[in-house]
C-alpha cells in the first residue's frame, strides 16, 4: 500500500490501487458536475476526455497510470509502504 496526500494535506489513510481508483473517479465526477453546472452535456464531455487521456495511459503499467491519474487530480504519491 501507499501513502498518498490530497490538495496538499497529509492523511494517515492509506489507499491501495484499487480503492485510489474508486477515489479519483468519484472527484473526477464531482469536479466535472462543478465546471459543467447546470449543463449534463458538458458535464458528459468532460468526462469523455477523461476517459480518453485515461486510456491512452493505460499503455502503461499500473503505478505509472495511479501516478498519471494522481497528478491529474493533485493528489501526491507519497511513497509505498510495501
Amino acid at each position: 500500500m501507499a501513502k498518498y496526500q490530497f490538495d496538499n494535506v497529509d492523511t494517515d489513510v492509506e489507499l491501495d490501487a484499487e480503492n485510489l481508483a474508486y477515489a479519483l473517479s468519484a472527484a473526477v465526477e464531482v469536479l466535472a458536475s462543478s465546471i459543467a453546472g447546470n449543463s449534463p452535456q458538458k458535464k458528459e464531455e468532460i468526462l469523455r476526455k477523461f476517459d480518453i487521456a485515461v486510456k491512452k495511459n493505460q499503455d502503461e503499467d499500473c503505478h505509472t497510470e495511479l501516478a498519471w491519474l494522481a497528478q491529474s487530480t493533485k493528489v501526491t504519491l507519497l511513497g509505498d509502504d510495501d
